[in-house]
């Protein structure tokens, strides 16, 4: 595991977008197209707005969600809708984004046709950039919900329905090892309490302790 802190988060957001158009690059260079799982939530979008500008062949690239709320695409909290909003624009309006929520009325059978859309995340995940909340959890991935505990301590691959204990309450994630199979992984993190509950989880059972204990390839960005 790698940390690199920055002043501010400007200086944060200018060396993550770097890293990321570097890693596109690379996978487009030696696979022919590259496939990366991203965050939702508010941390990542002016990063989302930046990389929209980069001069990139957006359309080898296929983007995923590191995990979903379980709501219609144009609802507010959907998170495709904020990387659509953010990402899919400007130089990158024909970037591949496959979302989670395909049947917005039933949860199972959204499951089954999401899964199938994502097999190709898990023959490959050239880079997954994942966020951290406060209680410790990271994608979908909640302490004290049956499920995400399930998959915190198996090593089944796929992605899955979770609950979080805040609304919108179904969720769906890629399972902890899916993620783990990233070439490259980055954790976003910002402010003090965050990193707080970052420097006490390697002792600890959150569902960020897995991440930090399990995650070759894990690099951390952290501004205050």
């Amino acid at each position: 595991m790698k940390i690199q802190e920055f002043d501010t988060k400007i200086q944060l957001e200018i060396a993550l977008v770097a890293s990321i158009v570097d890693c596109i690059s690379k996978a487009i260079n030696k696979y022919g197209e590259a496939r990366v799982l991203l965050s939702g939530g508010s941390s990542p979008k002016s990063i989302y707005e930046q990389l929209s500008n980069e001069k990139l062949d957006w359309t080898k690239v296929k983007i995923g969600l590191v995990d979903e709320r379980f709501v219609n695409v144009q609802d507010k909290d959907n998170n495709e809708r904020m990387i659509r909003m953010t990402l899919c624009q400007n130089n990158a309006q024909k970037v591949d984004l496959i979302g989670m929520v395909v049947d917005p009325t039933n949860l199972q059978n959204n499951l089954v046709q999401t899964s199938s859309n994502y097999q190709v995340f898990e023959e490959r995940i050239d880079l997954c950039l994942l966020g951290m909340g406060e209680d410790g959890h990271t994608a979908s991935l909640f302490p004290g919900d049956d499920q995400s505990e399930r998959l915190l301590h198996s090593d089944e691959l796929g992605v899955f329905n979770t609950v979080s204990p805040n609304y919108p309450f179904n969720r769906i994630t890629c399972s902890k090892k899916m993620l783990s199979r990233s070439d490259k992984t980055i954790l976003l993190i910002g402010g003090e309490r965050k990193k707080e509950v970052f420097e006490n989880a390697k002792l600890s059972s959150l569902p960020i302790s897995f991440v930090i204990n399990e995650f070759e390839n894990l690099i951390v960005y952290y501004s205050k």
